[in-house]
Formats: structure tokens, sequence, C-alpha cells
């Protein structure tokens, strides 16, 4: 078996075949459609290609190489960076990640890339154009906040101006929140409908679970969900003697965590579930943080839940699907 790994990024990708005995020629191409069509013809007999899911750079290399035939793998960044350090010891220049990258997809067995459909790519441009234009209205809040504290005329003139700005910003946010609920009820009716049964989940985080998860079909059950999402608990400990506190491992994608904690903290008032989470966590003492990161996690199951039944929300359930 010949595996190709490519270390990707904006304008060009190095690239390394391995055939489990030794490795090729590392080479560099250029990132653009014509490139990677020509890469791909030139290396048809390898058997697979992996890569890193780099920001939307993998893209148009993993989707051709489907087009092309391949079996295309796209993998967390943080298993490669992992897989890399344990290697090498040290920081790796993009000529060994891509040599390492190829000798990773030889010795795992991992889950084959699927192509996402327009429709769910479409819900992504959404929540990227809103969450671009919030960051936008909170840089600007901040520079409003700092400029009143400063005691001359023009600064109240800039401010001024500045709040007319927000004043727009806030109309387009509003305005593509109407676009994407309106794309979400007409393209995907019931996962929103069975989403958003759960109290606690709205409009935005049932736009991230669609589009990261679609119907669960790719997840056996609701512990690998919660591990792609990276809210999974990372426990410290050496031998019997030394422990450390425990938080959430992170490796997943940072819109979900993100989407999922904002849900936590309507569900922490408002989910029945949750609130007796919250509860019982209170009565041992954990943080408010702790509580919330938790509550994200039940939501996370409960979605897995009621998509995966095709049942409404309700709050006895539950338990076959945890």
């Amino acid at each position: 078996m010949i595996i190709i790994g490519v270390d990707i990024s904006k304008k060009k990708f190095h690239s390394c075949k391995f055939d489990g005995k030794k490795f090729g020629k590392v080479t560099e191409t250029n990132n653009s459609k014509t490139s990677i069509k020509s890469f791909l013809k030139k290396n048809k007999e390898a058997d697979r290609i992996i890569m890193e899911a780099t920001g939307t750079y993998y893209l148009k290399l993993a989707i051709t190489a489907k087009e092309f035939g391949f079996s295309v793998i796209v993998e967390n960044p943080y298993k490669i960076k992992q897989y890399i350090e344990f290697q090498t010891g040290r920081a790796n220049t993009d000529p060994i990640a891509a040599k390492l990258i190829s000798k990773y997809g030889y010795e795992n067995d991992l889950r084959e890339f699927e192509l996402i459909d327009e429709e769910r790519i479409t819900i992504k441009m959404l929540l990227t154009n809103i969450e671009n234009l919030k960051k936008q209205k909170r840089s600007l809040n901040n520079i409003n906040e700092s400029f009143d504290q400063i005691p001359i005329n023009y600064s109240k003139a800039i401010v001024k101006y500045n709040k007319k700005i927000l004043k727009y910003l806030n109309g387009k946010i509003k305005d593509l929140k109407s676009k994407l609920e309106k794309y979400l009820t007409t393209k995907f009716s019931e996962l929103y409908e069975l989403a958003t049964s759960i109290k606690g989940v709205g409009m935005y985080t049932t736009a991230v679970i669609i589009y990261y998860f679609k119907d669960f079909s790719n997840f056996e059950n609701a512990k690998q969900a919660v591990a792609f999402s990276g809210l999974d608990p990372k426990i410290h400990q050496s031998g019997t003697s030394v422990n450390k506190r425990s938080h959430i491992t992170k490796k997943g994608n940072k819109l979900i965590r993100k989407a999922l904690y904002l849900a936590s903290l309507s569900a922490s008032t408002s989910n029945r579930q949750c609130i007796n989470l919250k509860e019982r966590l209170l009565k041992v003492g954990k943080k408010k943080r702790v509580i919330q990161v938790a509550i994200a996690h039940k939501l996370l199951r409960q979605l897995f839940g009621v998509i995966k039944s095709k049942k409404k929300y309700q709050s006895n359930y539950l338990k076959k699907w945890s």
C-alpha cells in the first residue's frame, strides 16, 4: 500500500510517499486547482492521501482527490501534531511533516473523508459571516470604550461615528441570522425541529450541530460525538500518587464547544436535566465554568439522542443513548 502524506498551507503543499518501508522524495506543489490535478495524475499508483484539516486550505485537494477516485483521509491537526512531536521530539519543518504524515496514515486505521454537501457548506458560510461581524462589533465596542476615556472634544465625534457603524453591523447580523434560520427551516426542517425541541438549544447551536454532525450517522454513540467536540475530560495521573485536576481535552472543533457553552447558559435555567445537573455540581462545590462545560456536554448527548431516535426531546428517554 502506498500512502501520500500532505502538509498543506494556503498557497502550496509538501507531499511524500510511504510504502511501509521507505519514503519517497518530498515534493512541493502549488495549492491551485490546475496544479492539484497535475499532481494527482502523476501519483495515480497511490492508494491513499492523508492531510490535516487546516482551515479550508485542504478542501481543494481533498475534494479533487475524491473526484479522481483516491481514498482520502483528513485528520485532526492535534493528533498529527502529537504524532510528529512523539516521533521527532521537536518542532518540524514542512518536508519532515509530509514524511511523518504519510507514515501516520500507513500505521493507523482512519476514517475516510466524506464530502460535505452544498447545503451544509452554505450553513458554514452564513455562520462564518455572522461570527466575523460579531468580531468587528466587539472590536469597535472596545475602541469606543477606550475613546470615551479621552477628554477631548473630537473623541466624542469619533465615538458617535462608530456608534453608527455599530448600528449598521447590528442590522447585518440580524439579517444574516434571519437568512440562516430560514435556510435551516427550509433545507433541514426535521433536524431543526428535533434539535430546537431541547430547552436551551436555539437556532445558532442547531446550525453548528447540523454543519458538523448532520444526523450523527458517522457516530456510533454519544461518547464519540463528545470526543470529536473536545468536551471529553482529560485526566492527569501518574502512578497512584500524583493526580491533577481534570479538564476537557479541547481536541475538537472550537466552534462546537463555543455554541454548546452559550446554549448551556440558557439550558441551566430552562432544561430540567441540566438544572438538576447544575444543582448537583453546585452542592459539591464545582465552579461556574466547570458546571457550564458539564451542561454543554449534557446538551450534546441530548442532541445525539433526539436526532438519532428522531423523537423530540423528552426528559426521561435519553438513557438509551448515553
